[in-house]
């Protein structure tokens, strides 16, 4: 499907826009608070309504944006199949609730039809599948590496929403699982099956002998020792790791500090070369270039059109010479070669050797004549390029030129090199401002074109590290800002003087990591064995006390083995639908994979000029990607690369996802989506976008995508 146009009557901000779009890529520029967003939001106003329930602000989509007057207006369409709709919807609060009018008009047939969802009707898909598939905000470095895009994958595949996380839904089930019955040690099951053991023994042991109680309170003391020891170690873990959370902060707090002063010193570098004589260095070189070249062109010609004529005359003498002495010497060498046959003949056929000698002789004398002619050729020839060189020509319709138009004829001033006193003060004054030794005209000249090539390149390569630096710092003082770092420097230090922080101190991210497995396995150890203590002290008192006579233990022991049962039946139902979802998952993948991957491939192999022609995605959706080199490990994707991965996925899953005949490919809407790709690689993604049968509506606050959709004959639209 194609939006035509967008007209707003009242929206958000927005009264009295329309918009025209095209097919293929437009582009919506804007600086910030210029209603891009709001637009954005219009398109799935006019498709799906708006929402009534609040937002983390505690303001539903309603309130927001419909207040005291009436807020509407339309969207013309195609469809895929190239029918015409225009589609309106208005709302205006009347008391407490709010009322919504859509219509839905067929522009050939002129039917209009009252549908509350336009969306459902022509994309089949709820609102939350649409926002979910086609928009695209910008981009947090979302790395393919089978993390947070492998789960965004997959929750799109399997319910259309990447915050619907299926995986976890599984682990929950196998969380329950665990709870009842896990593969290692405690659980529901187990501590049921402890208290059966213990009650089992205490039955043993009434009925046999004092031995048992022995080995009851053996048993217990063991079950106290263990939970004892369990507990040191838990509370030593805890310590390490309150600990390393302060070191964590700490680290992040280097890593600010570290990278403002890079940026600082990248910013002061940028000043250099965007301030004289680097601003405007090309300029200048250029200036030069013409103001040396047309002095060199006037000292020319005033040395040689006086005698071009003359020359011409002489060179066309030359050239028709050399030509006759060419076709002389041919003629003569085919002679030859003709006698030379007759004598062959005459041989062959044992004619008289005075019969014979008479084309021998004939041959001989046209090979002679053959040389001489093309030696004389020869001379000729070089006598015309002599002449040509002294006129630093090609061929003589060069000179030709240059008689016919005089002066102004001549295309290139070769050697010559006379320059005014006062253009070669202006080279060499600028060489000096930029370091460069004064020598000749021409290679101080060519020394500055080089100097103003890297002045650009180095500019653009500094510019680059200060959006990337600027960036990551931004996100460290955001995760910062929440933080009281007076206190973490003052814990720091005191830190430094335990054992536990010295341990800390030590680790790195994977350290951490397994100081928190460890932490939680020994907390759930120490919750079995506490149980187990437990069970085994009430055991002995059991025994001890002979409260209970053998009947009730054999009472209760019959009831523990019925529930014992019920809990391995709902563990074993619990590991069945675990196991359900993961083969589902894998047959959805296998399905899937090879059509994203291809649709995907094409996209990003011509958003990076082909240098990464094929993704490949494993059954976990972990993504690499291939380059002429071999395959390359996403995780050393830079983030303007990893954010068109993403998009190349996007689409391809979106295509995939409205493959059904029945539903309409929605345009694609990219908010701010590209602000980390580079121009190159911006221009043949916008390019990729452009040729793409899916329209795309991208909106920026930047030049970069203007200026690039302008080059590419795309739409263009600049809002106020």
């Amino acid at each position: 499907m194609n939006l035509n146009t967008i007209h707003i009557n009242r929206f958000g901000k927005l009264s009295n826009l329309e918009i025209q779009l095209t097919g293929g890529l437009n582009v919506l520029e804007g600086c910030n608070e210029s209603g891009k967003t709001t637009i954005a939001a219009f398109i799935k106003y006019i498709f799906y309504g708006l929402s009534g329930r609040s937002d983390r602000d505690g303001i539903s989509e309603k309130k927001r944006y419909v207040s005291g007057s009436e807020i509407g207006g339309y969207i013309t369409v195609t469809t895929d199949d190239g029918v015409p709709y225009r589609i309106e919807r208005s709302s205006a609060y009347s008391g407490e609730s709010c009322k919504e009018t859509v219509q839905v008009c067929h522009l050939q047939n002129h039917v209009v039809k009252s549908v509350p969802c336009p969306g459902e009707m022509f994309f089949g898909v709820p609102e939350n599948v649409f926002v979910n598939t086609a928009y695209v905000g910008q981009l947090a470095a979302v790395r393919p590496d089978g993390s947070s895009l492998t789960g965004a994958v997959e929750n799109i595949l399997f319910s259309a929403d990447e915050n619907v996380n299926l995986k976890k839904a599984a682990d929950r089930i196998n969380q329950a699982r665990r709870e009842i019955a896990p593969k290692n040690s405690g659980g529901l099951l187990r501590e049921k099956t402890a208290e059966r053991d213990a009650i089992a023994l205490q039955l043993e042991k009434a009925r046999e002998s004092e031995q048992s109680v022995l080995e009851s309170e053996t048993a217990l003391d063991d079950a106290r020792r263990k939970r004892i020891a369990l507990e040191e170690k838990k509370e030593q873990l805890d310590r390490i790791h309150k600990a390393a959370q302060v070191v964590t902060i700490k680290r992040y707090m280097a890593a600010a500090k570290e990278t403002a002063e890079k940026c600082e010193a990248y910013q002061n570098a940028l000043k250099v070369l965007e301030s004289p004589p680097y601003s405007t260095l090309s300029e200048q070189v250029d200036q030069l270039k013409d103001s040396l070249a047309e002095e060199n062109a006037a000292t020319y010609y005033d040395k040689h059109t006086q005698s071009a004529e003359q020359a011409l005359e002489e060179g066309e003498y030359l050239e028709s010479k050399s030509r006759l002495n060419l076709a002389l010497g041919i003629s003569m060498i085919i002679a030859g070669i003709t006698g030379l046959l007759a004598s062959l003949v005459m041989v062959y056929f044992a004619f008289p050797v005075q019969q014979y000698m008479i084309p021998v002789c004939a041959t001989v004398l046209f090979v002679i004549l053959g040389i001489v002619f093309y030696v004389k050729q020869g001379r000729y020839l070089r006598e015309l390029t002599e002449l040509l060189d002294e006129w630093d020509l090609e061929t003589l319709d060069d000179l030709d030129d240059i008689v016919a138009t005089g002066a102004n004829g001549r295309p290139d001033i070769g050697g010559v090199s006379e320059y005014s006193d006062d253009a070669v003060e202006r080279l060499n004054a600028l060489a000096k401002a930029c370091g460069i030794p004064a020598r000749t005209p021409e290679e101080t000249l060519d020394a500055l074109a080089k100097k103003a090539q890297k002045v650009v390149a180095d500019r653009d390569m500094v510019r680059g590290k200060v959006e990337n630096l600027t960036g990551r710092l931004s996100a460290i003082d955001a995760q910062l800002k929440t933080m009281d770092t007076q206190n973490i420097e003052a814990r720091y230090k005191a830190l430094a003087e335990t054992p536990e922080g010295k341990a800390a101190m030590h680790l790195d991210n994977e350290g951490l990591k397994k100081v928190l497995r460890e932490k939680e396995f020994t907390e759930s150890a120490w919750k079995t064995q506490y149980q187990r203590e437990m069970e085994l002290e009430k055991a002995c008192a059991s025994v001890h006390g002979e409260t209970k006579s053998p009947d009730v233990l054999a009472s209760r022991l019959s009831a523990l083995d019925a529930e014992i049962k019920e809990l391995q039946m709902k563990a074993d139902g619990y590991a069945m639908a675990y196991d359900t979802l993961l083969v589902a998952g894998e047959e959805m993948r296998s399905g899937v994979i090879p059509t994203v991957t291809a649709k995907a491939s094409a996209f990003m192999a011509a958003a990076t000029g082909g240098k990464y022609p094929e993704i490949a995605m494993d059954p976990g959706f972990s993504a690499v990607f291939t380059t002429d080199a071999g395959t390359a490990d996403c995780a050393l994707l830079s983030r303007g690369t990893a954010d068109l991965a993403y998009v190349a996925l996007r689409l391809a899953l979106t295509e995939v996802l409205f493959a059904s005949a029945e539903r309409q490919v929605p345009p694609m809407c990219f908010d701010e989506t590209f602000a980390a790709v580079d121009c190159d690689r911006l221009q043949s993604a916008m390019q990729a976008l452009s040729k793409s049968t899916v329209q795309s509506l991208l909106f920026t606050c930047r030049g970069d995508e203007s200026s690039i959709a302008e080059f590419l004959n795309a739409n263009v639209i600049r809002l106020d």
